[in-house]
Parts: structure tokens; sequence; C-alpha cells
């Protein structure tokens, strides 16, 4: 579980690792990179209709898979998900383009598409709202998932 949850949490599926084909993907490179730096989040996806939940506060980090209630990760999944840019060599980013401009949860932030292609597996065609001031990504959105990610407020969740 642990692996499965850092590839979902740092972009192997959603946002792009880092690496790019592109200079037009620089910022959603860097969007991906902030967010693997950010030590307090709260991120919510769905894929296939299947949710789950990790937060992130300072070295402790969260998961609730499916519903089944809050666990505490094993103490080195903060670490592992920092230092995220080792995978960089698995991933193509290309393709990207700026959509626009839209607000998340009362963030103003820029709208972009990308692709990202990871060896034998299709590629995959996203999109990501990344905030104007900070470069965090805030939303993100594929063919079978969507996501958002908070920065502020967050606190650790009851332990079931």
């Amino acid at each position: 579980l642990p692996t499965t949850l850092v590839c979902l949490v740092i972009g192997v599926i959603g946002l792009p690792a880092f690496a790019a084909a592109d200079t037009s993907c620089q910022p959603v490179i860097d969007a991906d990179k902030a967010r693997a730096a950010a030590t307090q989040w709260h991120m919510r996806k769905t894929f296939a209709g299947s949710g789950m939940e990790v937060i992130r506060v300072g070295e402790d980090v969260y998961a609730n898979m499916g519903g089944t209630g809050w666990k505490k990760m094993p103490p080195a999944m903060a670490k592992t998900m920092t230092q995220a840019g080792s995978q960089a060599d698995q991933f193509d980013v290309r393709d990207c383009k700026k959509l626009g401009e839209e607000k998340v949860g009362g963030v103003d932030t820029n709208l972009y598409s990308f692709t990202t292609v990871l060896k034998g597996q299709p590629p995959f065609v996203g999109k990501v709202w990344i905030g104007k001031k900070n470069g965090l990504p805030y939303r993100e959105q594929g063919e079978q998932h969507e996501g958002t990610t908070t920065y502020q407020g967050v606190s650790a969740p009851p332990l079931d």
C-alpha cells in the first residue's frame, strides 16, 4: 500500500513527475515539485469511483483509502514524497498548454493541460489548476480521476 500511495500522491497518476520534453511544461513540473516539497496539505482524489484522502502535516502522513478510516503511514513516507524527483527519468511530460484562469476554492489559478508518457503505459492526458501566487497545484483532472488539494488549515485527522 505505501508504494501505491506514493505513486498516487506524487503524480504517477495525476500530475506528472519532474521531466519535460518541452519548456512549455515548466509550470506544470514546478507545481508538482512544489507539492512534493510542501509540508502541509490535504489531498482528496477519486479514481474510477473510488476515493482516497491523504494528509501531510510536517513529517507525518495519514491516509484514508476508500473510506476505510484514517491510518498513519510509516515514518519514511514524507521523505519518500519529498524525494520523488529521483524517478524523473521514467516520465515524459509534453503538450502542455495554458487554457485560461479560474478560481479553485477561492484561489486564483492558471489552468494547464498536459500529457504524461510512462514507459509501457498509455499516455495520461490531464489538466491541472496551479495557484498564481504560490505555484502549488489546487485541482487536477484526468480521464479517470479528479482531485483537489488544500494547503491552509490542515491538521492531523483522528485515527481509527
